[in-house]
């Protein structure tokens, strides 16, 4: 989980209000029908369900990741765009823009509809739609949500990670998320240490006969340089917060082991 920051003032064609391409005519029309049923259809969805899956907001959120899940950070080719507040209960919030999230099938899964709270719950949609692809945001400090929403908090901070690709967290509402969305299941714990390992290995093949000592640094160093450039430089690389935790708190030990303190 890392800060993404989206700008929401650029607002995808088929969600604008008011309405002026007929894209977003029709998914007007579709949001007033939902808010006028008070529920979002649980039923013959595929109408409602592609106004939000519309090729512009797909690419628009496919690109503000990266292509990563908002969660784990796996890169993803098919994702889907997620509901941070679910439509399901926050039916009015199902086409606006700061509500939609690029996520994995498997942290959107765990996901679903769980969204927890420690503040009281809104209900009813604002009298009009003139904000209506900017205003959960405002619900946050009424609801306090448990869940950390990737686009207005830092949560990197808050998470620490073991050479195993364990990822926990003293914060509650961060242990919350990781929880929730299963962002310490099994094949992404083995994803993140297989990454780390490949990287201890790497630099563990530069210990060859021959070499001598200020050799061995050398070659050494190439590799920490490039480690850390792919950890903070490029922001297309998989597992940043995992990258750039096990720089500060793994490197400079792991570097002793092998080059001897």
């Amino acid at each position: 989980m890392i800060k993404i920051d989206k700008d929401l003032t650029k607002i995808p064609a088929s969600l604008q209000v008011p309405p002026v391409k007929r894209v977003a005519k029709t998914t007007q029309r579709v949001r007033e029908e939902v808010v006028l049923a008070k529920k979002y259809p649980s039923e013959n969805a595929g109408r409602a369900d592609s106004r939000y899956k519309y090729k512009d907001i797909k690419k628009a959120i496919f690109d503000l990741y990266r292509g990563k899940c908002a969660f784990c950070e796996q890169r993803i080719e098919i994702g889907h765009v997620e509901h941070f507040r679910p439509k399901n209960i926050y039916y009015w919030l199902a086409f606006s823009w700061d509500n939609l999230l690029w996520a994995c099938s498997g942290c959107n899964t765990h996901k679903s509809n769980i969204f927890d709270l420690d503040g009281q719950r809104i209900t009813t949609p604002p009298a009009g739609f003139a904000d209506i692809n900017t205003i959960s945001a405002t619900y946050d400090a009424t609801e306090k949500p448990k869940f950390i929403h990737p686009e207005r908090e830092d949560a990197e901070p808050l998470l620490a990670f073991q050479k195993d690709g364990l990822v926990k967290s003293d914060d509650p509402r961060a242990q919350y998320t990781i929880d929730t969305c299963h962002i310490h299941r099994k094949r992404l714990n083995d994803r993140r240490k297989e990454l780390w390992d490949g990287f201890v290995n790497d630099l563990k093949s530069e210990i060859a006969e021959g070499k001598t000592k200020q050799e061995i640094r050398a070659d050494i160093m190439v590799l920490v340089r490039k480690f850390r450039r792919d950890a903070e430089q490029n922001p297309d690389n998989e597992f940043l917060a995992f990258r750039r935790y096990a720089l500060h708190h793994f490197l400079s030990d792991t570097l002793n082991e092998i080059l001897g303190s």
